[in-house]
Protein backbone atom coordinates (compact mmCIF):
# COMPACT_ATOMS: atom_id res chain seq x y z
CA UNK A 1 0.00 0.00 0.00
CA UNK A 2 1.34 3.43 -0.97
CA UNK A 3 0.61 6.67 0.86
CA UNK A 4 -0.09 9.35 -1.78
CA UNK A 5 -0.78 12.47 0.30
CA UNK A 6 -2.22 13.82 3.54
CA UNK A 7 -3.66 17.18 4.54
CA UNK A 8 -5.33 18.74 7.57
CA UNK A 9 -8.26 21.05 6.89
CA UNK A 10 -11.34 22.43 8.62
CA UNK A 11 -13.66 20.28 6.52
CA UNK A 12 -13.41 17.77 3.67
CA UNK A 13 -16.49 17.07 1.59
CA UNK A 14 -16.72 14.23 -0.94
CA UNK A 15 -19.14 14.67 -3.84
CA UNK A 16 -21.15 11.44 -3.97
CA UNK A 17 -21.70 11.54 -7.73
CA UNK A 18 -18.12 12.30 -8.84
CA UNK A 19 -16.18 11.09 -5.76
CA UNK A 20 -14.11 14.30 -5.95
CA UNK A 21 -13.05 15.83 -2.65
CA UNK A 22 -13.27 19.51 -1.71
CA UNK A 23 -10.89 20.67 1.03
CA UNK A 24 -11.85 23.79 2.98
CA UNK A 25 -9.44 25.95 5.00
CA UNK A 26 -6.23 23.96 4.92
CA UNK A 27 -4.56 24.13 8.34
CA UNK A 28 -0.83 24.65 8.82
CA UNK A 29 -1.09 26.83 11.94
CA UNK A 30 -3.55 27.10 14.82
CA UNK A 31 -3.96 30.03 17.22
CA UNK A 32 -3.76 29.35 20.96
CA UNK A 33 -3.52 31.49 24.10
CA UNK A 34 -0.01 32.67 24.99
CA UNK A 35 -0.09 30.55 28.16
CA UNK A 36 -1.55 27.44 26.49
CA UNK A 37 -1.10 24.27 28.48
CA UNK A 38 -2.33 20.78 27.70
CA UNK A 39 -5.85 20.52 26.32
CA UNK A 40 -8.05 20.65 23.24
CA UNK A 41 -8.27 23.67 20.97
CA UNK A 42 -11.87 24.33 19.99
CA UNK A 43 -11.15 23.56 16.33
CA UNK A 44 -12.82 20.83 14.30
CA UNK A 45 -10.50 19.42 11.69
CA UNK A 46 -10.39 16.62 9.11
CA UNK A 47 -7.14 14.76 8.43
CA UNK A 48 -7.49 13.39 4.90
CA UNK A 49 -5.14 10.70 3.59
CA UNK A 50 -5.06 9.08 0.16
CA UNK A 51 -3.76 5.57 -0.43
CA UNK A 52 -3.14 3.37 -3.47
CA UNK A 53 -2.42 -0.32 -3.95
CA UNK A 54 1.20 -1.36 -4.32
CA UNK A 55 0.29 -3.53 -7.30
CA UNK A 56 -2.63 -3.09 -9.67
CA UNK A 57 -5.11 -5.93 -9.42
CA UNK A 58 -3.98 -7.15 -6.00
CA UNK A 59 -6.31 -6.16 -3.17
CA UNK A 60 -4.91 -5.37 0.23
CA UNK A 61 -5.95 -4.18 3.68
CA UNK A 62 -3.75 -2.53 6.32
CA UNK A 63 -4.10 -0.73 9.62
CA UNK A 64 -3.02 2.89 9.83
CA UNK A 65 -2.68 4.96 12.96
CA UNK A 66 -2.46 8.66 13.67
CA UNK A 67 -0.73 9.98 16.77
CA UNK A 68 -0.49 13.64 17.74
CA UNK A 69 2.84 14.72 19.25
CA UNK A 70 3.65 17.97 21.01
CA UNK A 71 6.63 20.20 20.21
CA UNK A 72 8.89 18.00 22.40
CA UNK A 73 7.84 14.87 20.47
CA UNK A 74 5.76 13.51 23.37
CA UNK A 75 2.49 11.80 22.33
CA UNK A 76 -0.82 13.44 23.23
CA UNK A 77 -3.68 11.07 23.97
CA UNK A 78 -4.37 7.69 22.45
CA UNK A 79 -3.43 6.94 18.81
CA UNK A 80 -6.35 6.64 16.38
CA UNK A 81 -6.30 3.39 14.40
CA UNK A 82 -8.28 2.77 11.22
CA UNK A 83 -8.34 0.10 8.54
CA UNK A 84 -7.38 1.13 5.01
CA UNK A 85 -9.30 -1.21 2.72
CA UNK A 86 -7.98 -1.52 -0.83
CA UNK A 87 -9.47 -4.93 -1.51
CA UNK A 88 -12.16 -3.76 -3.93
CA UNK A 89 -10.71 -0.45 -5.14
CA UNK A 90 -7.22 0.58 -6.30
CA UNK A 91 -7.34 3.96 -4.49
CA UNK A 92 -9.05 5.16 -1.33
CA UNK A 93 -9.39 8.31 0.76
CA UNK A 94 -9.59 8.06 4.54
CA UNK A 95 -10.82 10.95 6.66
CA UNK A 96 -10.23 11.21 10.38
CA UNK A 97 -12.28 13.89 12.11
CA UNK A 98 -10.88 15.68 15.14
CA UNK A 99 -13.66 17.27 17.23
CA UNK A 100 -10.93 19.36 18.88
CA UNK A 101 -7.18 19.57 18.28
CA UNK A 102 -4.99 18.30 21.15
CA UNK A 103 -2.08 20.53 22.16
CA UNK A 104 0.51 20.90 24.90
CA UNK A 105 1.80 24.46 24.80
CA UNK A 106 2.91 26.43 21.77
CA UNK A 107 5.26 25.12 19.09
CA UNK A 108 5.21 22.72 16.18
CA UNK A 109 2.96 19.73 16.82
CA UNK A 110 3.06 16.64 14.60
CA UNK A 111 0.41 14.31 13.26
CA UNK A 112 2.36 11.08 12.73
CA UNK A 113 0.77 8.70 10.23
CA UNK A 114 2.00 5.11 10.43
CA UNK A 115 1.15 1.82 8.72
CA UNK A 116 1.26 -1.53 10.44
CA UNK A 117 3.69 -3.95 8.81
CA UNK A 118 2.04 -7.33 8.33
CA UNK A 119 5.26 -9.34 8.63
CA UNK A 120 6.13 -8.35 12.22
CA UNK A 121 3.26 -6.17 13.56
CA UNK A 122 5.57 -3.14 13.86
CA UNK A 123 4.59 0.35 12.67
CA UNK A 124 6.30 2.27 9.87
CA UNK A 125 6.03 6.08 9.72
CA UNK A 126 4.79 7.26 6.33
CA UNK A 127 4.42 10.97 7.08
CA UNK A 128 4.95 13.50 9.86
CA UNK A 129 2.47 16.31 9.18
CA UNK A 130 3.47 19.46 11.05
CA UNK A 131 1.02 21.97 12.51
CA UNK A 132 2.33 25.13 14.16
CA UNK A 133 0.51 26.10 17.35
CA UNK A 134 1.16 29.84 17.71
CA UNK A 135 0.01 32.52 20.11
CA UNK A 136 -3.05 34.49 19.12
CA UNK A 137 -1.00 37.66 19.64
CA UNK A 138 1.77 36.68 17.21
CA UNK A 139 -0.80 35.54 14.63
CA UNK A 140 -2.58 38.91 14.87
CA UNK A 141 0.74 40.78 14.56
CA UNK A 142 1.63 38.79 11.44
CA UNK A 143 -1.75 39.63 9.90
CA UNK A 144 -1.20 43.35 10.56
CA UNK A 145 2.26 43.22 8.99
CA UNK A 146 0.79 41.55 5.91
CA UNK A 147 -1.82 44.30 5.68
CA UNK A 148 -4.89 42.22 6.47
Amino acid sequence: MKHMWSILCRRAIIDQSTQLVSLFEVIDALPAPENAGEGLLAVEADFVTVWERDEEGRGERHNARITVFDAKDIPLGTPLVQTINLESTPRVRATTRFPGFPIRGLGTHTLRLEVEKTEDDSWETVVDYEVRVVSVTSLAQAAVQEGR
